[in-house]
């Protein structure tokens, strides 16, 4: 019966042991190879003491490649993220490229629109899976506005009240407060020293008390009637977002023009800016309700100079006013 004679693979000797990659060997794994260990034996020696470039960390008895790696990935290294993205576009094959364009297509510039300001702006994206998000923003301050519902702040709420249970902590129960400067009802905790609704109501308690200081330093009538005025002013100004109301404003005169800016805030004098048709003036005068002049239905676009040559003359009168703002209310619902 012939037999056929094997040789190890890492020293030559006669095998007598398969190993599962189809290799013979003359122990039962390579490692017990003594050719093997003596290898090994020797990459160990060359062990030593290094100190890192970048950050000056000392190794004892490091291996060398051990070593470099630390210095290749070092987190002070200036050339770290940099070498990656060359790493990764020289591994990178062709045939990988190949692949994720018939997968996923070429990489090319969309023009999305903001979901919370509207603006417009360009994202990269491969063609096949764009759009890879349900909503855009153009920037952190935009994604992080987003109002919660009421179901969310619930979901909220009762998370942290577990939380607050599992560790042991006090739970405070919520309570009813009036607001010191609208007098509307809002929910706090029972241990919070919260005044106000809202950071609006608190910004105008503030300016309310300083206003009533400046009065009182009045010495004139022109002075106090001026102050009245700049107050009423900043009453009458109008807090709703055009974007609210896409079809009752002329938006095309916004991509023509631009918004008014100021010489020293960017410098478009010849831009757009909002016109009270029933003006601020004539409402100080005849003591209009600032809610009635800073209702949407009074507001218009207009080139700013334009407004300015106005000056304090209204365009329609307080009935003609007051009609817009009921035809507004009924198709829209009350702003105010």
């Amino acid at each position: 019966m012939n037999s056929e004679i094997h040789l190890c693979a890492y020293c030559g000797a006669p095998a007598t042991h398969q190993l599962k990659n189809g290799k013979w060997c003359c122990q039962p794994s390579s490692n017990s190879c003594p050719d093997v260990r003596k290898k090994i034996s020797q990459s160990a020696s060359r062990v030593a003491n290094k100190t890192c470039p970048h950050c000056h960390q000392e190794f004892q008895n490091i291996h060398p490649k051990v070593f470099s790696n630390h210095v290749r990935w070092c987190k002070q290294n200036p050339d770290r993220n940099r070498l990656s993205g060359e790493l990764f576009r020289k591994t990178s094959t062709a045939a990988v490229q190949r692949s994720l364009i018939e997968r996923f297509g070429e990489i090319r510039e969309f023009t999305v629109t903001c979901a919370k300001c509207r603006k417009q702006f360009k994202v990269r994206e491969r063609e096949k899976i764009f759009p890879s998000k349900e909503k855009y923003y153009c920037s952190s301050q935009c994604s992080h506005s987003r109002e919660h519902t009421p179901k969310q702040r619930k979901a909220a709420s009762e998370k942290t009240i577990r939380w607050l249970v599992t560790h042991g902590k006090k739970v405070h129960k919520n309570v009813l407060r009036n607001c010191q400067h609208c007098g509307e009802e809002f929910v706090t905790k029972e241990n919070s020293s919260k005044r106000f609704c809202s950071n609006k109501c608190a910004r105008r308690h503030i300016a309310q008390l300083k206003y009533q200081e400046k009065l009182g330093a009045c010495v004139t009538d022109i002075e106090r009637t001026k102050l009245e005025i700049a107050k009423y002013r900043e009453a009458c100004k109008f807090k709703f977002s055009l974007n609210q109301f896409p079809d009752e404003f002329d938006f095309d005169l916004i991509r023509k023009y631009g918004w008014y800016k100021a010489k020293n805030h960017g410098d478009n004098l010849t831009g757009v800016s909002r016109d009270h048709m029933y003006s601020v003036m004539d409402g100080f005068v005849n003591h209009i309700d600032p809610k009635i002049l800073s209702h949407p239905a009074n507001c218009k676009l207009m080139i700013h100079s334009e407004n300015i040559s106005k000056h304090n003359s209204s365009s329609i009168t307080l009935d003609e006013l007051l009609k817009r703002i009921d035809q507004w209310n009924l198709k829209y619902g009350s702003s105010n």
